[in-house]
Order: C-alpha cells, then sequence, then structure tokens
C-alpha cells in the first residue's frame, strides 16, 4: 500500500470514523493513543480492505455512485470496530490488556452489540464481568446499566434456558436509562426489533397493519422501532451509526432466508 493511499484512508478515519466508532459502544478506546488505526496498519488484511476501499471511494463522485460501497463501507466500519479484539502492535510498557478496563469493556460491548445483530444469544454476559470503581457519576452509571441490561437481553431473549420475563425487564431498564442519547436510542429499536419481531408474523417486510392496534401493543412497538432505525440508516449524526442499522435491517432478511431460522451472521 502506497504511501499516499495511507494517508487518505488516515484523513478519511479521523473525520468521518473515528468519532463514530467511540460513540456506537460510548468509550474512549478507539481513539486512544491511536489504538483503532495503529491496529489497522499492523494488520495485512485490514490494512488492505481499508486501502481498497479508499481507492474506490476515489472514484466515487455523486450519492448515486456512492450507494453502491455502502455495504463495503459497512464491513469495513465494522472491521474497524473488531479492532478492539486485535492484540496491541506492541506492548512498550503498556498496561497489560487482560487489565486494562478501557479495552475490556469495550470487547464486551463489541461481543454484545455484534450477538444483536446477528440474533444470537451469549452464554454470559460479558459487562458483568467488569469491576467498576465506586462512586461513578450518574451518567457514568446510566452508560454501565444500558450496556449491562443489554447484555443480559442478548442472553435471555428467546432462549430455552431464560429466566421468564428476563429480556422483558432488560428491555424496560434499557428504556428508562436511554437519555435522549441518539445511539442508545437506536441500539435500544434493535433490540425491540429483534424481540418483538420474532413474535409477530409477517416480520420484517410483511406485517399487519399498526394503525388499529394500540400504541402500546407489540406490533406498534416493532413499527415505531422499525421505523426509527430506518430513519437513522439514512439521517444519524454519525455513519458509523447509519450503518450499524443498516445491518441491523439486512439481519432481519438473514435470520429469516434460513430455512431452518439459524441466526445470520454479518458481516464477514
Amino acid at each position: 500500500m502506497s504511501r499516499e493511499v495511507d494517508n487518505e484512508f488516515t484523513r478519511i478515519f479521523l473525520n468521518d470514523y473515528l468519532s463514530g466508532l467511540d460513540v456506537i459502544l460510548e468509550t474512549n478506546w478507539f481513539s486512544t493513543n491511536g489504538n483503532a488505526l495503529n491496529r489497522v496498519f499492523s494488520d495485512r488484511n485490514l490494512h488492505e480492505e481499508a486501502a481498497y476501499f479508499t481507492e474506490t471511494i476515489r472514484f466515487k463522485t455523486s450519492d448515486s455512485d456512492m450507494s453502491g460501497v455502502f455495504s463495503q463501507e459497512a464491513r469495513l466500519l465494522w472491521h474497524l470496530l473488531g479492532t478492539c479484539k486485535h492484540n496491541a502492535p506492541t506492548t512498550n510498557g503498556a498496561v497489560p490488556e487482560s487489565e486494562d478496563l478501557l479495552l475490556r469493556e469495550a470487547r464486551a460491548r463489541f461481543d454484545i452489540l455484534e450477538a444483536l445483530l446477528t440474533n444470537q444469544n451469549l452464554d454470559s454476559n460479558p459487562t458483568r464481568q467488569l469491576a467498576y470503581p465506586t462512586g461513578l457519576d450518574e451518567e457514568k452509571r446510566m452508560e454501565v446499566e444500558f450496556w449491562q441490561h443489554l447484555g443480559d437481553f442478548v442472553q435471555y431473549s428467546d432462549s430455552d434456558n431464560a429466566p421468564p420475563g428476563a429480556a422483558d425487564n432488560a428491555l424496560a431498564v434499557i428504556r428508562g436509562v436511554l437519555r435522549m442519547h441518539e445511539v442508545r436510542d437506536a441500539i435500544y429499536s434493535v433490540a425491540v426489533a429483534r424481540h418483538y419481531g420474532n413474535r409477530i408474523g409477517g416480520f420484517p417486510n410483511s406485517l399487519p397493519s399498526a394503525s388499529a392496534h394500540h400504541p402500546d401493543s407489540d406490533l406498534s412497538k416493532l413499527c415505531i422501532a422499525m421505523t426509527f432505525i430506518s430513519h437513522e440508516s439514512r439521517s444519524a449524526t454519525q455513519q458509523v451509526l447509519a450503518r450499524i442499522c443498516d445491518m441491523a435491517m439486512v439481519s432481519w432478511n438473514v435470520s429469516r432466508m434460513s430455512s431452518n431460522h439459524q441466526p445470520g451472521v454479518f458481516p464477514q
């Protein structure tokens, strides 16, 4: 890869993606010490993918041109999020990764988001294994609660081993700590769509009309969540969030295309 392409990708990464990577998992791990970018350039496959994407968009001059590379961008962004699972290029006396709470937190939240988008269940909730210092301020406490209960949701949603009402209880707690955060609203909507979509016939493309149903009905909740996710895929303030919403909508169809209804995995 040429230095020119690397420099152009770095510019795109810093301007368009870096803050969104942090925001989607509510962390600053990706931007700290160049963590994400260093891992891009130290991983041959990811480095080549980033260079190919950079070369591709060089020749896209209009919105109609760009629409053809959204899936390529989504795949790259998912792999950029996944850099939190990569080993550090060098240690240089840094805190061992096994002891780095910021990294362990990012990895746990990435695993939860992946399970949510791929309609899978986790065997255990990784955020419940994190020990936080006492005296967290209110904002951090609500952030931690959001991810802990989202982890509970993907552990118990449609699981044969779930305690009665566990997924519903997790969603109720999540709703109480949204705090008008765009990313939390979107991720909560993805969870709602997964929860109720699995219970309502015709999901996602042939749902019955919600107009005659009570606003608090399962169908109404599902339709509101799907509408919000669709809107965010076009108009989210962060490009990373927009592509995550695209992935969510793809997952609805993928999970039903399989004849045995096994979870779909996206993207590879």
